[in-house]
């Protein structure tokens, strides 16, 4: 192949280099109006059951950590539940961020229908990782922290109400939101060590597509049961040729069946589900299940044979012969324009179909994802041209073997030129590559993010260490009066029997009165956060119907007088209150 970079494809057995926890979504799709209005309300169930399956992950994470201290690696169990645990947590928000209008289904299992995918490959762990994972985790943690929090800022009640008033999400608010779904999704599956591969690819996919070799074939990479150890044992990629299996906004690799993340799947040939019926077809033919081994293009394959010797290839319907233009390699074209790339990989563009001497539409291939974008905007129905030579009969991403989970992978093949793999990373289908508006999108995402946790830090601070000053002047206030009540007492016991008690009881309720007095005017006189600030009031009524009371009593003239005035006063009652609402106020402002 002319300029095309073919990867070796003499592997025997051996497992694909590490990669994160892969994402894939099925692009900007059509929403309904309701059920964007009603978003939050109907993602509340799904959020609710998540809930409690996040309860169950952290028992099984805390025991996978100590099975991967003493294995080096994840426990078969841990494995599969904290793969499918972070597979239920990524479609939830990606459904409650607006990306599909499908509801998230309540399984741990893969679901090729949904258009959200998410796998991750299990493998050995370094203990030393382990150990230390929260530590090693943090600088992505808080990365993604500060992105979750200005993407789910202000900007996404904007988005809702561009999805809302256009049916669907642009392509750049989708890609931004994808990005930053797919790097929390990432950060998660690490931190639960479903994979040893640091979280990245915040700001996209930037890498050249392997031009001239096939994606893996359904259950090369992701196969269940017993597939090769470390070849993705707890989900696959969707299906070439299933609905929406490319990843967004990525140029899929020339000759690949739906690996685009645009690019419609090519019409059914006739007699498949979904194709229309050749005349003459009896009633009732049309739309009916393919038969058992079909691949259609709304039918999930069957599952791969775990016995296979390696993973073939997947079958492509033929595509149209590229033209021929010395330098460069034309991956997919329509009847007006053809988009390829230079030998060298540096560029990208569009090129006129009726003549290749005009001018092209060049990008570099840093930007291939804006070039990508207008060339869809050009040539919508646009499809994979065949490639100059056959690709390889063997998938150069590894033999399936009957190893199990946990056994040492086999060397690689005698004169391979590598010890690994290619990463499943490098499939274009879980390729993500952001235009220049997403990636500004990203920063804007971080920026708002760094925004609002520091206006939250200084809002909290300023409501803490206002609480705890608040807190220390209501209790020495109180203290205060404590003592004044104690003082009263003492003088109202030793003023009995005496021939002038009453001018003496009503000296000591004049000295209170002014206590309540004192403590009234301190606790109003104290700035109090404003969830503290009911109690404050309570207990301000509460002194100031001590200090009226007790004045009321230091004014009486006669036994009598004082006596009914203390009866109907309930002052016990009045006390008992006024400590309880006391220690309510300094329990809120603690």
């Amino acid at each position: 192949m002319q300029g095309g970079l073919r990867l070796a494809t003499t592997y025997s057995g051996v497992r694909p280099s590490p990669a994160p926890v892969l994402v894939a979504f099925a692009g900007p799709a059509p929403q309904r109006r309701v059920t964007v209005f009603f978003r939050l309300i109907l993602a509340l169930p799904a959020l609710i059951v998540f809930v409690f399956v996040s309860f169950a992950a952290f028992f099984v994470a805390v025991i996978a950590w100590f099975g991967a201290l003493v294995l080096g690696r994840l426990p078969t169990f841990a494995a599969t539940f904290l793969t499918g645990y972070v597979r239920w947590g990524t479609r939830v928000t990606a459904y409650t961020a607006l990306l599909t209008d499908k509801y998230p289904p309540f399984t741990l299992e893969n679901d090729d229908a949904y258009p959200v995918w998410i796998t991750a490959q299990p493998g050995p762990l370094n203990r030393w990782a382990v150990l230390f994972r929260i530590i090693i985790v943090l600088p992505a943690a808080v990365v993604s922290n500060i992105v979750q929090q200005g993407a789910f800022s202000i900007v996404a009640f904007v988005t809702w109400l561009i999805v809302l008033v256009n049916g669907t999400m642009p392509e750049t608010l989708f890609q931004a939101y994808s990005t930053a779904v797919r790097y929390q999704s990432r950060v998660t599956g690490y931190f639960l060590m479903v994979t040893s591969e640091y979280p990245w690819g915040l700001f996209g996919d930037t890498e050249t597509p392997f031009f001239g070799s096939p994606p893996p074939a359904h259950g090369a990479y992701g196969a269940s049961g017993t597939g090769a150890y470390g070849a993705g044992a707890y989900g696959a990629p969707p299906a070439p040729g299933t609905y929406g299996a490319g990843a967004y906004g990525a140029p899929p690799a020339p000759g690949t069946y739906g690996a685009g993340g645009y690019a419609a799947p090519p019409p059914p040939t006739p007699g498949t589900f979904g194709a229309s019926p050749p005349p003459g077809t009896a009633p009732g033919a049309f739309g009916a299940p393919p038969p058992p081994g079909t691949v259609g293009r709304y039918v999930t394959p069957p599952p791969p044979d775990p016995a296979a010797t390696f993973a073939t290839a997947p079958q492509t319907p033929p595509a149209p012969t590229p033209p021929f233009l010395p330098g460069v390699a034309f991956t997919f074209g329509g009847p007006s324009y053809l988009w390829g790339y230079t030998d060298d990989r540096t560029f990208c563009g569009i090129w006129s179909a009726h003549d290749l001497n005009t001018q092209p539409q060049i990008w570099p291939i840093t930007e291939q994802g804006d070039g990508w974008t207008r060339f869809r905007e050009l040539e919508p129905n646009a499809v994979a041209l065949a490639e100059p030579t056959p690709p390889p009969t063997v998938s150069p991403w590894g033999q399936v073997t009957t190893s199990s989970y946990g056994a040492a992978p086999p060397s690689a093949a005698a004169g391979s030129s590598y010890a690994a793999g290619p990463s499943p990373a490098d499939d274009p289908r879980w390729r993500i590559v952001l235009s220049s508006a997403a990636k500004r999108l990203i920063v804007l995402f971080l920026v708002l993010g760094l925004i609002v946790i520091i206006v939250n830090r200084n809002t909290f601070n300023g409501h803490f260490f206002q609480g705890v000053v608040a807190n220390v002047r209501v209790q020495l206030a109180y203290q205060s009066l404590k003592n004044g009540v104690s003082t009263y007492d003492s003088s109202t016991s030793a003023c009995q029997g005496t021939a002038t008690s009453l001018s003496c009881i009503t000296a000591a309720d004049r000295t209170l009165a002014q206590d309540f007095s004192s403590f009234e005017q301190t606790v109003s006189s104290i700035s109090v956060p404003a969830g503290a600030g009911t109690a404050r009031s309570t207990l301000l009524a509460d002194a100031n119907l001590g200090r009226s009371i007790f004045g009321e009593l230091a004014d009486s003239t006669t036994i009598g007088q004082y006596e009914e005035t203390f009866q109907s006063s309930h002052v016990s009652q009045l006390l008992t209150k006024l400590d309880q609402d006391e220690q309510t106020l300094t329990r809120q402002l603690s």
